[in-house]
């Protein structure tokens, strides 16, 4: 018997319905499986689930006025997600079939810092060791954001915030997937400018 093991329960979970799905296929029950990269706020608003991890990474970054280009993230915009979901769903030509709901590219966190229409604050571009350097000398005299849901003060989060880290994560291939959405009129929201509708001149967008 070979054995998988999984570093979550979520992944747990998602391995085993995708199996389930996947032998269902082979019985000719006509299956979609959608795999989803990280899920952030809508490319037009900008709005943010409140714990989502991601989104105290902004908020922290905010808060201090810093980022780093080091960090980069493939961030999806949800409702691409939905109209991407709905569309593949109701296409009778294609009942079946795997599909990475995904950004193509992996950005680099100023994005969502360097678009930004907000004019009342500053923020600066600093190296990762920099970036950890401050978050960690901030946070041990005052709560931030961030600290509700990663230890920053870990060793092992440096290495999940370097490049090689996400470089190697990102195995999922959406060419194909992207090239079936533009032929029924869905198209990724890549200007780079909408990743500034994920900041106001107070903060972060977010929704409880």
């Amino acid at each position: 018997m070979k054995y998988i093991i999984m570093k979550t329960d979520t992944q747990a979970v998602k391995w085993v319905a995708e199996k389930i799905m996947l032998k269902a296929m082979e019985q000719q029950v006509p299956i979609q499986v959608h795999r989803l990269g990280l899920i952030t706020g809508g490319a037009v608003v900008g709005l943010s689930p409140e714990q989502q991890w991601f989104s105290k990474i902004l908020e922290t970054c905010y808060d201090l006025g810093i980022y780093t280009n080091d960090y980069l993230i493939g961030s999806t915009s949800v409702d691409f997600v939905a109209r991407a979901s709905v569309k593949l769903s109701m296409d009778a030509t294609d009942e079946s079939g795997i599909y990475h709901l995904t950004n193509p590219e992996l950005v680099p966190l100023g994005n969502f810092f360097e678009f930004s229409r907000n004019q009342d604050k500053e923020f600066v571009n600093v190296n990762m060791h920099e970036f950890l350097q401050i978050i960690r000398e901030k946070s041990s005299k005052t709560i931030l954001p961030i600290n509700s849901i990663i230890d920053i003060h870990s060793e092992a989060i440096s290495g999940q915030l370097q490049h090689e880290y996400w470089i190697n994560r990102m195995n999922w291939s959406c060419e194909t997937t992207l090239k079936k959405l533009a032929s029924v009129g869905i198209k990724f929201p890549d200007e780079p400018t909408h990743y500034a509708n994920y900041l106001t001149a107070f903060g972060v967008k977010i929704i409880s």
